[in-house]
């Protein structure tokens, strides 16, 4: 098919799956995990994987903490829902427990989201 791009990484090497990551981290921030199964899927070593995202992790292009602060204030301010929903989103996502709870405690704490559902339910009853 003229124009069409295949998806996989073709001959795996570092620079072909830092080149893919790249392309993925342009269009959305994923967590360490998340990047990691992108590129396996599209055909990349784990070895070659492990070495890019090192280095992308050192470069501050993948954080699994900068991801879960930004994925928390999304969900509090954009898109409202609840702690216990929002850190099983995190964990969906591939953060891990700890992150994804510290993130939680710090960012979202028990005041703000009583403050969410009595907003919620101003609107509801307005």
């Amino acid at each position: 098919m003229a124009g069409f791009k295949s998806n996989k990484i073709e001959g795996s090497s570092p620079e072909l799956v830092r080149a893919a990551a790249l392309r993925m981290l342009d269009r959305k921030r994923y967590s360490e995990k998340e990047l990691a199964q992108k590129l396996r899927q599209k055909g990349a070593d784990m070895a070659d994987i492990q070495t890019v995202l090192e280095d992308l992790r050192s470069l501050g292009l993948v954080d699994d903490q900068k991801l879960a602060e930004a994925f928390i204030h999304y969900r509090q301010y954009n898109a409202p829902k609840g702690r216990a929903y929002v850190k099983r989103e995190l964990l969906e996502k591939g953060v891990p427990a700890e992150l994804a709870e510290q993130g939680i405690e710090e960012y979202y704490p028990p005041e703000e989201e009583a403050a969410l559902l009595r907003r919620l339910m101003e609107k509801e009853l307005a």
